[in-house]
């Protein structure tokens, strides 16, 4: 998830796409494209590129692979200046995602979480601006349940918890949608995702994506 506008991000992007299970992935599990190097930053999946319109698979095996897997997507995150990062943003289609998102009292609420949970109050919404690195420099208002929370386990297999109010429950929401094949724009109505993905820029930390159907 986005934490704020980015300036720099070049607006002439490409529009389109859709989300479901059926649609095909083409990504490698998981270290993404072949010719992307394992030992650098991955980069950010845009939105079209069918990983991020797959349902992700449960993780299986909790092993150096997957330590490092998250310590990639963190890392991805930071250079995106992202609050949350889901696997398959980075083309890894796995129910894995990390955040580093400010919590009800401000400080930092940093997790990675596995297989996770969704709990979330729907009786209660909450109508704030929302963005999405797979769908840079772009901003739109989507009402989320206000309160959630998620349960899950860590990198290590330890229990995980996490649940909030504000950004931190639309960052909890956001990051497990992408693990279902849904990208926030795909819960707007249809003209204004079009605006949008017309809008959606280039910046350095995302991936040269595919053809957008």
């Amino acid at each position: 998830m986005a934490a704020e506008a980015d300036p720099t991000a070049d607006a002439a992007g490409s529009s389109g796409g859709g989300h479901g299970a059926d649609s095909e992935d083409t990504s490698e599990d998981p270290s993404e494209d072949p010719g992307e190097d394992p030992s650098e930053i991955p980069r950010i999946r845009r939105y079209g590129d069918p990983v991020l319109s797959t349902a992700a698979r449960p993780v299986e095996a909790f092993d150096d692979e997957l330590v490092a897997l998250a310590a990639r997507m963190r890392a991805a995150m930071a250079a995106a200046d992202g609050v949350g990062v889901a696997g398959p943003q980075i083309g890894v289609p796995l129910r894995i995602f990390v955040i580093d998102c400010p919590g009800d009292d401000g400080q930092r609420v940093v997790a990675t979480v596995v297989n996770p949970v969704l709990e979330a109050d729907r009786g209660d919404l909450d109508e704030s601006e929302e963005g999405c690195l797979s769908v840079p420099g772009v901003f739109h208002e989507l009402a989320r349940p206000s309160w959630a929370r998620i349960t899950g386990v860590d990198e290590h297999g330890a229990p995980v918890s996490v649940e909030g109010t504000g950004l931190l429950a639309r960052c909890l929401q956001h990051e497990y949608d992408h693990l279902d094949g849904l990208v926030y724009v795909d819960r707007l109505p249809r003209r204004v995702r079009k605006r949008l993905l017309e809008q959606m820029g280039s910046p350095d930390w995302s991936h040269p994506g595919v053809p957008v159907p």
